[in-house]
């Protein structure tokens, strides 16, 4: 039999019900909402009309599927449009195959400004092979809330940890197996505590769970943090608002300084699936995080609420990831320990612009929807 042509083309409201079967059946999700394309997207809308999308149409099908999500883009002199690609899926007997670098090929042409986190290394091959440079990847940060809960549940191996220093991991098997884990835990959490009271302490300056989120507020401090910083997604009111004003799955703290919004953070539910590497653990998210980076005591005063806000929901640890050295920093005063990073980085901008190195970046789990 002669195979069936492929088509290669942006997503039109005309492909609606062809893109409905084809997200059930790689999803296998009754609504129209993917779980990758989630803020975007649903079929009924169409997401070719949101944002461009490219599919990969056999027949009377669609076999392969790349989304992206439109952002404004700070460059350090002007905000500008540009996409996030999100949402790359082919279906599995086309895998392997020269599918995908069509498909991004393809959304490439229309997106002269386009960025991506990734985590799978086929991916971001494809994307680097399509003129998107490769930054590296955001650092991934742990802070332990129940040390004894993680210590006895962690498999060093699994997680990827490696050999820790000191031969720790082999110490750590066999306090695993002589169930004492969990009180070795009770130390370390001591010993964290400390540390954080210690460096990572905010003064006077105190966070909390934020009431109605006043976007007056969020475009003041967009326009105070913005020209301190050089590459960033804009986080504005508009942005804040849209995310996450009345998103459950979200909790906005804010640092004020009198009246004065100086930091904001966005701590996310923990998955109901959990991760795989550490079976039984709650682990949410500190997704968005937003200060100016000659603020440290702001950006304490945010992480400090938010393991507060996450322990008293019986969280086990709280996650963050970022590339800013400001933030990173911060993590480190509060005792966050660095975990394997996963989330790779890469960007197109315009043929004028020397996009820099990673740390030049603001990127937050909360860009390119990563969160989710």
């Amino acid at each position: 039999m002669t195979p069936r042509k492929i088509e290669i083309t942006l997503a039109a409201p005309e492909h609606a019900p062809l893109m409905e079967a084809f997200f059930k059946s790689v999803w296998q999700s009754g609504d129209s909402t993917t779980p990758t394309v989630a803020s975007t997207t649903s079929v009924a809308s169409t997401p070719a009309i949101a944002s461009p999308s490219v599919l990969a149409i056999q027949g009377d099908r669609v076999i392969g599927y790349l989304g992206t999500l439109p952002l404004q883009f700070w460059d350090g002199q002007r905000e500008q449009p540009a996409h996030w690609f999100k949402g790359f899926m082919v279906l599995p007997e086309f895998q392997n195959g020269p599918l995908g670098f069509a498909l991004v090929k393809e959304a490439a042409k229309h997106l002269p400004l386009s960025l991506v986190i990734t985590v799978q290394p086929a991916s971001w091959r494809l994307f680097k092979a399509i003129g998107l440079t490769h930054f590296g990847t955001l650092e991934n940060r742990l802070r332990l809330l129940r040390p004894g809960r993680v210590l006895s549940s962690l498999d060093v191996e699994r997680v990827g940890l490696g050999p820790l220093p000191f031969r720790l991991d082999r110490a750590l098997r066999l306090a695993q197996r002589l169930k004492i884990a969990g009180a070795s835990g009770v130390a370390a959490g001591l010993a964290l505590r400390a540390w954080a009271a210690v460096r990572g302490s905010s003064g006077r300056l105190e966070a909390r769970v934020a009431g109605t989120l006043v976007p007056a507020d969020y475009d003041a401090l967009w326009s105070r943090v913005r020209p301190a910083l050089r590459f960033a997604q804009v986080r504005d009111a508009a942005y804040v608002t849209a995310r996450y004003s009345d998103n459950p799955l979200f909790t906005v703290i804010e640092a004020r300084d009198g009246k004065e919004l100086v930091a904001f953070g966005a701590l996310r539910q923990p998955n109901p699936e959990g991760d795989a590497r550490l079976p039984g653990l709650v682990l949410p998210v500190l997704s968005d995080v937003l200060f100016h980076p000659a603020r440290r005591d702001a950006a304490l005063a945010v992480l400090q609420c938010a393991e507060q806000v996450a322990a008293a929901a019986g969280a086990d640890a709280l996650v963050c990831s970022a590339s800013a050295p400001a933030l990173l920093d911060a993590l480190s005063a509060r005792a966050y320990l660095r975990i394997p990073a996963t989330l790779q980085f890469l960007a197109k901008l315009g043929p004028d612009q020397n996009a820099g190195t990673m740390s030049d970046w603001w990127l937050c789990r909360a860009d390119g929807n990563s969160d989710f």
